[in-house]
C-alpha cells in the first residue's frame, strides 16, 4: 500500500490512536521482513467486509509482542470507500454535509477494529461500546484498553 493512499494513512492513525491507550505500542517498520503484523489490501468486491485480520496462530502469548501471533490485516477497498459509506448511512439521519467526516470516523474504526484483532482481541459481546464490536463504528474504548491489559497482563 502507498504512503498516500487513504487507508495507509488511516491505519497510521489506527495506529497511534492505540498507542495513546497506552495498553499496546505499535511501530511502523521500512522493511516488511520486520514487521509483525502486515496490513494490505485484498480489492474484492465478492468479500462482503470492509477488513479482515487473519491470525495463523491463535494462541495466547505473554508480552507485548505480536510476533507469535503472525497477524495479516487486510482492508478492502471495495466496502471502504465514499460511496459504499454514503449507502449505508442514507437512512442513518446524518446530514449529507457530515459524510465525509462519518466515513473517516468509521474507516478509522475499522482499522483500530482490526488491530485489535492484531494483537490478539476478539469481538466483544458486553454491553458497553467497544471498538471490537462488529461494525460498532465506534473508537477505542476503556473495555478495549482494560482487554488489551488482561490479555497481556498488564494489570490496570
Amino acid at each position: 500500500m502507498k504512503p498516500k493512499n487513504f487507508l495507509y494513512q488511516t491505519m497510521k492513525q489506527a495506529m497511534k490512536a492505540w498507542n495513546n491507550t497506552g495498553a499496546f505500542t505499535f511501530k511502523q517498520v521500512k522493511r516488511q521482513r520486520d514487521a509483525n503484523i502486515i496490513m494490505t489490501d485484498i480489492k474484492r468486491k465478492d468479500i462482503t467486509m470492509p477488513g479482515i485480520a487473519f491470525v495463523k496462530d491463535d494462541v495466547l502469548h505473554i508480552g507485548r509482542k505480536a510476533s507469535k501471533l503472525n497477524p495479516v490485516i487486510n482492508l478492502n477497498p471495495a466496502f471502504l470507500n465514499k460511496s459504499y459509506v454514503r449507502k449505508q448511512l442514507k437512512d442513518s439521519g446524518i446530514p449529507a454535509d457530515q459524510t465525509d467526516l462519518a466515513f473517516s470516523r468509521w474507516t478509522l474504526a475499522i482499522c483500530e477494529h482490526e488491530l485489535g484483532h492484531a494483537i490478539g482481541l476478539k469481538h466483544y459481546k458486553g454491553a458497553k461500546p467497544s471498538v471490537m464490536k462488529e461494525n460498532s463504528g465506534v473508537p477505542i474504548q476503556a473495555v478495549d484498553v482494560q482487554n488489551v491489559r488482561k490479555l497481556y497482563h498488564l494489570g490496570q
